[in-house]
Protein backbone atom coordinates (compact mmCIF):
# COMPACT_ATOMS: atom_id res chain seq x y z
CA UNK A 1 0.00 0.00 0.00
CA UNK A 2 0.91 3.47 -0.97
CA UNK A 3 2.52 5.75 2.37
CA UNK A 4 1.21 8.97 1.78
CA UNK A 5 2.54 10.35 5.00
CA UNK A 6 5.06 13.16 4.70
CA UNK A 7 8.26 12.76 5.60
CA UNK A 8 9.50 15.04 8.70
CA UNK A 9 10.10 18.43 6.84
CA UNK A 10 8.69 17.48 3.29
CA UNK A 11 6.11 20.26 3.76
CA UNK A 12 6.53 23.19 1.65
CA UNK A 13 7.75 26.31 3.88
CA UNK A 14 26.19 9.15 -14.65
CA UNK A 15 27.19 7.86 -16.27
CA UNK A 16 27.29 11.15 -15.30
CA UNK A 17 25.36 11.59 -18.38
CA UNK A 18 25.19 8.03 -20.21
CA UNK A 19 25.61 7.23 -22.73
CA UNK A 20 26.54 10.00 -24.39
CA UNK A 21 29.89 11.97 -22.82
CA UNK A 22 29.94 15.63 -23.71
CA UNK A 23 30.70 16.33 -26.99
CA UNK A 24 33.39 18.91 -28.03
CA UNK A 25 37.31 19.30 -26.95
CA UNK A 26 37.88 20.16 -23.56
CA UNK A 27 38.47 24.15 -22.72
CA UNK A 28 38.26 26.45 -19.65
CA UNK A 29 35.69 28.72 -19.21
CA UNK A 30 36.42 32.47 -18.19
CA UNK A 31 32.90 32.67 -16.63
CA UNK A 32 29.50 30.15 -15.64
CA UNK A 33 26.74 31.59 -18.00
CA UNK A 34 23.33 31.82 -16.87
CA UNK A 35 21.76 30.47 -20.01
CA UNK A 36 22.10 27.32 -22.01
CA UNK A 37 25.67 26.89 -23.24
CA UNK A 38 25.68 27.02 -26.97
CA UNK A 39 27.76 23.94 -28.60
CA UNK A 40 30.51 22.17 -26.27
CA UNK A 41 31.82 23.11 -22.85
CA UNK A 42 34.60 21.40 -20.96
CA UNK A 43 36.82 21.13 -18.51
CA UNK A 44 39.50 19.17 -16.68
CA UNK A 45 38.77 16.96 -13.16
CA UNK A 46 40.47 20.05 -11.42
CA UNK A 47 40.17 23.24 -13.41
CA UNK A 48 36.61 23.71 -12.64
CA UNK A 49 38.39 24.80 -9.17
CA UNK A 50 40.00 27.76 -10.99
CA UNK A 51 36.81 29.31 -12.15
CA UNK A 52 35.16 31.83 -11.01
CA UNK A 53 33.05 31.78 -8.01
CA UNK A 54 29.17 32.35 -8.68
CA UNK A 55 25.64 31.60 -6.86
CA UNK A 56 26.04 27.69 -6.99
CA UNK A 57 24.35 27.28 -3.68
CA UNK A 58 21.82 23.99 -3.88
CA UNK A 59 17.81 24.99 -4.90
CA UNK A 60 14.73 23.05 -2.71
CA UNK A 61 13.12 20.50 -3.94
CA UNK A 62 9.87 22.61 -3.27
CA UNK A 63 11.33 25.33 -5.93
CA UNK A 64 9.49 22.64 -8.81
CA UNK A 65 7.14 20.06 -7.12
CA UNK A 66 3.71 20.67 -4.62
CA UNK A 67 4.79 17.14 -2.48
CA UNK A 68 7.09 14.58 -2.08
CA UNK A 69 6.83 11.37 -0.38
CA UNK A 70 8.05 7.52 0.40
CA UNK A 71 6.01 5.17 -1.18
CA UNK A 72 6.47 1.55 0.36
CA UNK A 73 5.36 -1.39 -2.56
CA UNK A 74 4.61 -4.65 -1.05
CA UNK A 75 7.40 -7.15 -1.86
CA UNK A 76 9.70 -4.45 -1.52
CA UNK A 77 11.84 -3.71 1.09
CA UNK A 78 12.51 -0.18 1.72
CA UNK A 79 10.70 2.66 0.12
CA UNK A 80 10.71 4.79 -3.18
CA UNK A 81 11.11 8.33 -2.86
CA UNK A 82 8.21 10.31 -4.84
CA UNK A 83 7.47 13.71 -6.37
CA UNK A 84 4.21 15.25 -6.85
CA UNK A 85 2.36 18.01 -8.89
CA UNK A 86 -1.16 17.91 -8.69
CA UNK A 87 -3.89 16.26 -7.12
CA UNK A 88 -4.10 12.36 -7.58
CA UNK A 89 -7.67 12.33 -9.34
CA UNK A 90 -6.09 13.97 -12.25
CA UNK A 91 -7.32 12.08 -15.58
CA UNK A 92 -3.96 11.85 -16.81
CA UNK A 93 -0.59 11.15 -14.81
CA UNK A 94 2.83 11.74 -16.57
CA UNK A 95 5.63 9.59 -14.62
CA UNK A 96 8.90 10.46 -15.56
CA UNK A 97 12.24 8.34 -15.09
CA UNK A 98 15.83 9.76 -14.92
CA UNK A 99 18.85 8.53 -16.42
CA UNK A 100 21.64 6.31 -14.61
CA UNK A 101 23.01 8.16 -11.46
CA UNK A 102 20.79 10.87 -11.62
CA UNK A 103 17.15 11.49 -9.93
CA UNK A 104 13.87 12.24 -10.05
CA UNK A 105 14.94 15.90 -9.69
CA UNK A 106 16.66 15.75 -12.77
CA UNK A 107 13.00 16.71 -14.02
CA UNK A 108 12.37 19.56 -11.76
CA UNK A 109 12.94 21.94 -13.91
CA UNK A 110 10.92 20.78 -16.61
CA UNK A 111 7.81 20.03 -14.19
CA UNK A 112 7.93 23.50 -12.70
CA UNK A 113 7.44 24.50 -16.14
CA UNK A 114 5.03 21.96 -16.92
CA UNK A 115 3.43 22.70 -13.65
CA UNK A 116 2.84 26.27 -15.37
CA UNK A 117 1.33 25.66 -18.39
CA UNK A 118 -1.09 23.09 -17.20
CA UNK A 119 -2.08 24.29 -13.94
CA UNK A 120 -5.82 24.51 -15.61
CA UNK A 121 -4.96 20.69 -16.97
CA UNK A 122 -6.46 17.02 -16.07
CA UNK A 123 -2.78 16.37 -15.97
CA UNK A 124 -0.47 15.30 -12.62
CA UNK A 125 3.19 14.62 -12.40
CA UNK A 126 4.64 12.15 -10.97
CA UNK A 127 8.73 11.73 -10.81
CA UNK A 128 10.68 8.73 -8.73
CA UNK A 129 13.92 8.49 -7.41
CA UNK A 130 15.05 4.41 -8.91
CA UNK A 131 16.65 1.88 -6.75
CA UNK A 132 20.21 2.89 -5.55
CA UNK A 133 19.71 6.40 -6.96
CA UNK A 134 18.48 9.69 -4.58
CA UNK A 135 16.34 9.27 -1.33
CA UNK A 136 15.35 5.77 -2.15
CA UNK A 137 16.12 2.80 0.04
CA UNK A 138 14.87 0.07 -1.63
CA UNK A 139 17.14 -3.09 -1.37
CA UNK A 140 19.64 -4.58 -2.41
CA UNK A 141 20.63 -1.26 -3.87
CA UNK A 142 23.58 -2.68 -6.36
CA UNK A 143 21.15 -4.43 -8.50
CA UNK A 144 20.43 -2.08 -10.67
CA UNK A 145 19.48 -4.94 -14.26
CA UNK A 146 16.54 -4.03 -16.28
CA UNK A 147 14.61 -6.53 -14.87
CA UNK A 148 14.67 -5.85 -11.52
CA UNK A 149 14.10 -1.86 -12.16
CA UNK A 150 11.52 -2.73 -14.58
CA UNK A 151 9.63 -4.71 -11.83
CA UNK A 152 10.34 -1.68 -9.22
CA UNK A 153 8.39 0.61 -12.03
CA UNK A 154 5.51 -1.72 -12.37
CA UNK A 155 4.67 -2.72 -8.54
CA UNK A 156 5.06 1.30 -7.87
CA UNK A 157 2.56 1.88 -10.66
CA UNK A 158 0.34 -0.56 -9.05
CA UNK A 159 0.94 1.32 -5.54
CA UNK A 160 0.18 4.58 -6.89
CA UNK A 161 -2.52 3.76 -9.31
CA UNK A 162 -4.70 0.78 -7.73
CA UNK A 163 -7.51 2.94 -6.40
CA UNK A 164 -7.66 5.64 -8.35
CA UNK A 165 -10.31 6.04 -10.93
CA UNK A 166 -10.78 2.94 -13.86
CA UNK A 167 -10.77 6.04 -16.35
CA UNK A 168 -7.19 7.44 -15.49
CA UNK A 169 -4.37 7.25 -18.08
CA UNK A 170 -0.63 7.28 -17.62
CA UNK A 171 2.09 8.41 -20.17
CA UNK A 172 5.56 7.23 -19.67
CA UNK A 173 8.93 10.01 -20.07
CA UNK A 174 11.81 7.95 -19.70
CA UNK A 175 15.49 9.79 -19.96
CA UNK A 176 18.71 7.51 -21.03
CA UNK A 177 18.65 4.16 -18.83
CA UNK A 178 14.71 6.09 -17.47
CA UNK A 179 13.67 5.33 -21.24
CA UNK A 180 15.41 2.03 -21.00
CA UNK A 181 13.33 0.82 -18.05
CA UNK A 182 10.22 3.20 -19.36
CA UNK A 183 9.89 1.29 -22.86
CA UNK A 184 9.83 -2.35 -21.18
CA UNK A 185 7.37 -1.23 -18.36
CA UNK A 186 5.26 -0.08 -21.70
CA UNK A 187 4.99 -3.39 -23.43
CA UNK A 188 3.74 -5.03 -19.79
CA UNK A 189 0.32 -6.41 -19.82
CA UNK A 190 -0.20 -6.06 -16.28
CA UNK A 191 0.00 -2.31 -15.66
CA UNK A 192 -3.76 -2.39 -14.51
CA UNK A 193 -3.82 1.32 -15.85
CA UNK A 194 -4.18 2.39 -19.37
CA UNK A 195 -1.16 3.83 -21.04
CA UNK A 196 -1.27 6.67 -23.75
CA UNK A 197 1.67 7.27 -24.28
CA UNK A 198 5.46 6.84 -24.03
CA UNK A 199 8.43 9.53 -24.98
CA UNK A 200 12.02 8.71 -25.01
CA UNK A 201 14.95 10.93 -24.67
CA UNK A 202 18.06 11.05 -26.16
CA UNK A 203 18.70 7.11 -25.81
CA UNK A 204 18.82 5.16 -28.89
CA UNK A 205 19.90 1.60 -28.88
CA UNK A 206 22.30 1.20 -31.61
CA UNK A 207 24.46 4.29 -30.61
CA UNK A 208 23.92 3.56 -27.13
CA UNK A 209 25.75 0.37 -27.13
CA UNK A 210 28.68 1.72 -29.20
CA UNK A 211 29.27 3.94 -26.77
CA UNK A 212 29.35 1.50 -23.79
CA UNK A 213 32.69 0.90 -24.07
CA UNK A 214 33.90 4.07 -23.45
CA UNK A 215 32.35 4.61 -20.52
CA UNK A 216 34.50 3.57 -18.01
CA UNK A 217 37.09 5.92 -19.22
CA UNK A 218 34.63 8.70 -18.83
CA UNK A 219 33.69 8.07 -15.29
CA UNK A 220 37.00 7.82 -14.31
CA UNK A 221 37.37 11.60 -15.66
CA UNK A 222 35.45 12.12 -13.00
CA UNK A 223 36.65 13.93 -9.36
CA UNK A 224 35.57 11.08 -6.66
CA UNK A 225 34.45 13.69 -4.56
CA UNK A 226 33.61 17.19 -3.68
CA UNK A 227 34.33 19.56 -0.37
CA UNK A 228 29.93 20.71 -0.79
CA UNK A 229 27.78 20.42 -2.66
CA UNK A 230 28.02 23.97 -4.51
CA UNK A 231 31.60 22.85 -5.60
CA UNK A 232 29.51 19.55 -7.01
CA UNK A 233 27.18 21.81 -9.16
CA UNK A 234 29.93 24.24 -10.02
CA UNK A 235 31.86 21.10 -11.94
CA UNK A 236 28.36 19.96 -13.58
CA UNK A 237 27.99 22.75 -15.36
CA UNK A 238 31.09 23.33 -16.22
CA UNK A 239 32.63 20.57 -17.09
CA UNK A 240 29.77 20.66 -19.91
CA UNK A 241 27.68 17.93 -18.41
CA UNK A 242 24.70 19.71 -17.28
CA UNK A 243 24.08 23.62 -19.61
CA UNK A 244 21.23 25.16 -17.57
CA UNK A 245 22.82 26.34 -13.85
CA UNK A 246 19.61 26.44 -12.70
CA UNK A 247 18.56 22.93 -13.14
CA UNK A 248 22.24 21.83 -11.93
CA UNK A 249 21.58 23.90 -8.56
CA UNK A 250 18.37 21.25 -8.33
CA UNK A 251 19.86 17.99 -9.49
CA UNK A 252 23.19 17.78 -8.74
CA UNK A 253 22.64 17.32 -4.62
CA UNK A 254 20.26 14.20 -4.91
CA UNK A 255 23.29 12.45 -6.87
CA UNK A 256 26.00 12.71 -3.94
CA UNK A 257 25.79 11.49 -0.38
CA UNK A 258 27.64 12.96 2.36
CA UNK A 259 30.60 10.80 3.42
CA UNK A 260 31.28 11.16 7.69
CA UNK A 261 34.78 10.12 8.20
CA UNK A 262 35.83 11.74 5.17
CA UNK A 263 33.81 14.88 5.54
CA UNK A 264 32.95 15.09 1.95
CA UNK A 265 30.38 14.29 -0.76
CA UNK A 266 30.58 11.35 -2.74
CA UNK A 267 28.66 9.81 -5.61
CA UNK A 268 25.50 8.59 -4.35
CA UNK A 269 25.35 5.77 -7.04
CA UNK A 270 28.19 3.70 -7.84
CA UNK A 271 27.55 3.90 -11.95
CA UNK A 272 31.14 1.89 -12.54
CA UNK A 273 29.96 -1.23 -10.55
CA UNK A 274 26.37 -1.19 -12.30
CA UNK A 275 28.70 -2.01 -15.93
CA UNK A 276 27.51 -5.41 -15.78
CA UNK A 277 24.01 -4.19 -16.52
CA UNK A 278 24.33 -1.22 -19.02
CA UNK A 279 23.98 -4.01 -22.10
CA UNK A 280 21.02 -5.33 -20.33
CA UNK A 281 19.48 -1.80 -20.35
CA UNK A 282 19.85 -0.92 -24.12
CA UNK A 283 20.13 -4.35 -26.14
CA UNK A 284 16.90 -4.85 -27.97
CA UNK A 285 15.47 -1.86 -26.79
CA UNK A 286 14.63 -0.73 -30.69
CA UNK A 287 12.79 -3.32 -31.49
CA UNK A 288 11.11 -3.00 -28.12
CA UNK A 289 10.38 0.51 -28.73
CA UNK A 290 8.82 0.50 -31.89
CA UNK A 291 6.63 -2.83 -30.52
CA UNK A 292 4.92 -0.52 -27.85
CA UNK A 293 0.96 -0.37 -29.29
CA UNK A 294 0.57 3.17 -28.06
CA UNK A 295 1.46 6.92 -29.52
CA UNK A 296 5.62 7.11 -29.42
CA UNK A 297 8.26 9.97 -29.24
CA UNK A 298 11.51 10.25 -29.47
CA UNK A 299 13.26 13.17 -28.62
CA UNK A 300 16.89 13.52 -29.51
CA UNK A 301 20.04 15.94 -29.11
CA UNK A 302 21.50 15.37 -32.58
CA UNK A 303 20.54 13.73 -35.95
CA UNK A 304 23.68 11.27 -35.41
CA UNK A 305 21.84 10.08 -32.45
CA UNK A 306 19.26 7.58 -34.93
CA UNK A 307 20.40 4.27 -35.55
CA UNK A 308 19.80 2.07 -38.79
CA UNK A 309 16.80 0.37 -37.37
CA UNK A 310 14.93 3.46 -35.75
CA UNK A 311 15.87 5.68 -39.11
CA UNK A 312 13.80 3.46 -41.59
CA UNK A 313 10.96 3.24 -38.94
CA UNK A 314 11.01 6.83 -38.75
CA UNK A 315 10.39 7.10 -42.39
CA UNK A 316 7.33 4.87 -42.60
CA UNK A 317 5.68 6.75 -39.94
CA UNK A 318 6.00 4.56 -37.10
CA UNK A 319 6.94 6.75 -34.40
CA UNK A 320 7.45 10.81 -34.02
CA UNK A 321 11.11 12.03 -33.64
CA UNK A 322 12.18 15.25 -32.46
CA UNK A 323 15.43 17.26 -32.22
CA UNK A 324 17.20 19.76 -30.02
CA UNK A 325 19.98 20.68 -31.29
CA UNK A 326 20.85 22.91 -28.77
CA UNK A 327 21.11 20.25 -25.73
CA UNK A 328 23.47 17.54 -24.65
CA UNK A 329 22.48 14.06 -23.65
CA UNK A 330 20.44 15.88 -21.19
CA UNK A 331 17.84 17.55 -22.99
CA UNK A 332 14.86 17.77 -20.31
CA UNK A 333 17.62 20.05 -18.01
CA UNK A 334 19.17 21.81 -20.68
CA UNK A 335 16.56 23.04 -22.60
CA UNK A 336 13.84 22.17 -20.17
CA UNK A 337 11.61 25.33 -21.82
CA UNK A 338 11.03 23.36 -24.56
CA UNK A 339 8.74 21.38 -22.54
CA UNK A 340 10.03 17.61 -24.16
CA UNK A 341 7.11 15.83 -21.43
CA UNK A 342 4.33 16.36 -24.11
CA UNK A 343 3.58 19.79 -22.51
CA UNK A 344 0.42 20.60 -24.78
CA UNK A 345 -1.74 17.62 -23.78
CA UNK A 346 -5.00 19.01 -25.30
CA UNK A 347 -8.19 16.77 -24.46
CA UNK A 348 -10.03 16.02 -27.59
CA UNK A 349 -13.78 16.31 -25.55
CA UNK A 350 -13.03 20.14 -25.35
CA UNK A 351 -12.41 22.81 -28.20
CA UNK A 352 -8.63 23.72 -27.15
CA UNK A 353 -9.73 27.47 -27.61
CA UNK A 354 -11.90 27.43 -24.79
CA UNK A 355 -9.48 26.48 -22.63
CA UNK A 356 -9.13 28.73 -19.28
CA UNK A 357 -5.17 29.33 -19.90
CA UNK A 358 -4.54 28.23 -23.82
CA UNK A 359 -0.69 26.82 -24.93
CA UNK A 360 1.65 30.20 -24.84
CA UNK A 361 1.76 30.95 -28.49
CA UNK A 362 -0.27 28.60 -29.61
CA UNK A 363 -2.53 30.27 -32.86
CA UNK A 364 -3.56 27.58 -35.06
CA UNK A 365 -5.02 23.46 -34.69
CA UNK A 366 -5.87 20.95 -36.84
CA UNK A 367 -8.29 18.28 -35.60
CA UNK A 368 -7.75 15.01 -36.47
CA UNK A 369 -11.36 12.69 -36.33
CA UNK A 370 -9.60 9.41 -37.13
CA UNK A 371 -7.36 10.04 -34.03
CA UNK A 372 -9.29 12.12 -31.77
CA UNK A 373 -6.57 14.61 -31.51
CA UNK A 374 -5.78 18.41 -31.75
CA UNK A 375 -2.62 18.63 -33.95
CA UNK A 376 -0.61 21.96 -33.43
CA UNK A 377 -0.01 23.68 -36.76
CA UNK A 378 1.91 26.60 -35.75
CA UNK A 379 3.49 25.85 -32.53
CA UNK A 380 5.38 29.07 -30.32
CA UNK A 381 9.02 29.92 -31.18
CA UNK A 382 10.03 28.92 -27.22
CA UNK A 383 13.04 28.29 -27.80
CA UNK A 384 13.94 28.14 -31.46
CA UNK A 385 13.31 25.20 -33.15
CA UNK A 386 13.80 23.41 -29.91
CA UNK A 387 9.71 23.19 -29.19
CA UNK A 388 8.03 19.99 -29.14
CA UNK A 389 4.92 20.09 -31.27
CA UNK A 390 3.70 16.84 -30.21
CA UNK A 391 -0.04 15.88 -28.52
CA UNK A 392 -1.17 12.63 -26.72
CA UNK A 393 -4.57 11.13 -28.15
CA UNK A 394 -7.53 10.38 -26.19
CA UNK A 395 -9.27 6.96 -28.61
CA UNK A 396 -6.82 3.31 -28.95
CA UNK A 397 -5.30 4.32 -31.71
CA UNK A 398 -1.76 4.27 -32.15
CA UNK A 399 1.27 4.95 -34.72
CA UNK A 400 1.05 6.81 -37.29
CA UNK A 401 -1.13 10.14 -37.39
CA UNK A 402 -3.46 10.14 -40.81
Amino acid sequence: MEDRVRAQGDKPGAMGRPPFPPRGPPRKLDAVPEKPMRGSSAVGADDYLSLPDGDFSPTEWTAAFDEKTAVEVDGIAGSFRCYFSGNSDRKIALIFLHGGGQSALSWGVCCRLLKEQLKDSDVQLVAYDARGHGETTAIPEDDLSAERMVEDAVRLIHTLFSNRPESQQIILVGHSMGAAVATRVAIRTDLGIELQGLVNIDVVEGTAMEALPHMSAFLHQRPASFRTQNEAIKYMVTSGQLRKLESAKLSVPPQLRFEVEREVYGWRTDLEATGKHWKGWFKGMSELFLSVPVMKLLVLAGVDRLDKALMIAHMQGKFQNHVVPTAGHAVHEDEPEARIAAAYIIPAEKPPLAMTDPPLGVRKFRYCPRNRVFIISKPPAVVGSAFLAFTFYEGPIGGRLR
